[in-house]
């Protein structure tokens, strides 16, 4: 016998899926399923992942601040060696400029003479 649409329909509405079935059609009920479950949970390989993860994260960012604090040392450094070599040549003319000076007013004889 076939069934007509009429009759298909009130099938349909009689037809009650079987309950443990129900997880292969439901969303909330497929939770139940093993394989939906380890999709869910977390292994111990991903959490190991993730804490190197934000380990690198964290190296990374140590790494990038030591350089830069490295940098600015460095040209600090620059700057330092810039001032004491200008400050050496300023005091090295001002003593040649005093020793003319005193050699000038007879206070210091030139040893090559």
């Amino acid at each position: 016998r076939s069934i007509s649409s009429e009759g298909g329909s009130e099938l349909a509405e009689g037809f009650r899926l079987p309950t443990f079935l129900e997880k292969y059609f439901y969303d909330e009920k497929a939770v139940e399923l093993p394989i939906v479950q380890m999709q869910h949970e977390d292994t111990e390989l991903d959490k190991v992942a993730r804490q190197v993860a934000r380990l690198d994260a964290l190296l990374s960012r140590r790494e990038a601040d030591g350089l830069a604090r490295l940098k600015a040392a460095k040209e600090e450094l620059a700057a330092t060696k810039e001032h004491l070599r200008r400050e050496s040549e300023q005091s090295e003319a001002e003593k040649i400029e005093l020793l003319k000076k005193l050699k000038e007013k007879g206070f210091l004889r030139s040893s090559s003479s």
